[in-house]
C-alpha cells in the first residue's frame, strides 16, 4: 500500500470517528427566545383605554425600553404584572381626556437597545481582529452586514407586528 493510499485510509477512519463521536456526544442545543416588546392600547369606551406592555423576561443589559403615554390621560388604579410565555406583562388602565385620538404614545429606549447592540458587534468585531489570523479583506465588511441584515429583520418584524395589531 502507498504512502498516499494510507493516508487517505487514515484521514477518512479519522472523519469517521469524528463523526460518530459527534452522534453520541450530541446534546440538544437551547437558548433564548426571541421575544420582542409588544405595547398595546385598546380603547374600551370613549377616553378609557385598557394598556398592555410586555418586554422579554430576559434583555440585554442596558435595553430597558418604557412606553410614554400622552399628559393628557391618567392611569386609573394599580398597574397588574405577571410573566407569561418568555415575558413580563404589565397591565393598567388609563383615562384620557378628549379620548385616545391624537394623544402621544411613545417607547422610550429604543435607540438605546439598539446601540447596545452595535456596541456588542463591534467590540466583538475588534477582539476578533485583535487574534493573530490574517483576514481577507471582505471580511471586514461583516459587522456592517451583521448590522444591516438585523437592522432589516427589526424593521420588517416591527412592520408585520403593526400590521397584526390593527387586525
Amino acid at each position: 500500500m502507498s504512502r498516499t493510499r494510507r493516508g487517505l485510509g487514515q484521514g477518512a477512519l479519522a472523519a469517521i470517528l469524528v463523526v460518530c463521536c459527534s452522534l453520541v456526544t450530541a446534546a440538544p442545543a437551547s437558548g433564548h427566545a426571541f421575544a420582542p416588546s409588544r405595547l398595546e392600547v385598546r380603547e374600551t369606551t370613549p377616553g378609557h383605554a385598557l394598556v398592555r406592555w410586555k418586554q422579554p423576561a430576559v434583555r440585554a443589559t442596558g435595553s430597558s425600553l418604557l412606553p410614554i403615554i400622552s399628559e393628557n390621560c391618567l392611569r386609573s388604579g394599580e398597574p397588574h404584572t405577571s410573566v407569561e410565555d418568555t415575558g413580563m406583562v404589565a397591565s393598567w388602565e388609563i383615562d384620557c381626556m378628549g379620548g385616545l385620538v391624537g394623544q402621544t404614545i411613545r417607547v422610550e429606549g429604543i435607540e438605546a437597545s439598539q446601540l447596545v447592540f452595535v456596541g456588542a458587534v463591534l467590540a466583538a468585531w475588534a477582539a476578533l481582529r485583535a487574534l493573530p489570523v490574517r483576514w481577507p479583506s471582505p471580511a471586514t465588511y461583516l459587522p456592517a452586514y451583521a448590522m444591516g441584515t438585523l437592522s432589516a429583520f427589526w424593521f420588517f418584524q416591527r412592520l408585520a407586528a403593526s400590521f397584526t395589531s390593527l387586525r
